[in-house]
């Protein structure tokens, strides 16, 4: 592969965070892989295990690699081992640093442009279209609403498909200034509430 355009970065471990981890990752893969061959966007995945637990397979056993057969798509496996993590503050309370280990993988991502994000984030066809366009700027840091959708998504469906299913199922959207769900929550309601509500919204806004 030629220096890809786009590094997507993740940070993961077999340890079934959250329930179903795996086979969340094994869908963001795939329906990553199979947008980014179909737009010709060249790309690489850069999963970082970040303090692989000893008593389980590591990702690279576990985890069936999509990219067979792509030639827009390439996946690396960055691993971080216990003797690393166990050096850094905080190891004894949280068994995966997330950010530290995003960090290492951005650090080793050769793409023009980098993404952070989750293993259990699915892109969308419209997100993968706007970035095969080639007009990201380097002078500019992009984001997007996320949407949260009931689980589990199809697992071996077409990218469509899943994306269809999301649609139809989302359970709320965060935006920059707002979330839509249960609570209707807004940058309007919150600051016509008083100087108290104004100031936890604002500090939520840093926070996210």
């Amino acid at each position: 592969m030629t220096k890809p355009y786009l590094s997507v970065v993740v940070v993961a471990r077999n340890d079934n965070y959250g329930g179903g981890f795996l086979a969340k990752l094994q869908t963001f893969q795939r329906v990553l892989v199979e947008l980014c061959t179909e737009a010709q966007l060249q790309t690489e995945i850069v999963l970082v295990e970040w303090n692989p637990p000893p008593e389980n397979p590591g990702i690279a056993e576990v985890v069936r690699s999509s990219v067979i057969g792509s030639e827009e798509v390439k996946l690396r496996i960055i691993t971080v081992p216990a003797s690393v993590h166990s050096g850094l503050p905080l190891s004894s309370q949280q068994p995966v640093l997330e950010y530290l280990g995003k960090n290492a993988g951005i650090r080793r991502a050769s793409g023009e442009f980098i993404l952070a994000t989750n293993p259990d984030t699915l892109f969308s066809a419209q997100l993968v279209d706007r970035l095969k366009s080639r007009r990201l700027r380097e002078d500019t840091f992009y984001r997007v609403d996320r949407a949260d959708v009931a689980s589990p998504a199809p697992q071996d469906a077409p990218a469509r498909k899943i994306e269809a299913y999301c649609r139809q199922n989302v359970l709320r959207t965060h935006g920059r200034w707002f979330e839509a769900g249960p609570k209707n929550r807004s940058i309007r309601h919150w600051l016509l509430q008083g100087p108290a509500i104004a100031r936890r919204a604002l500090g939520d806004f840093v926070r996210y």
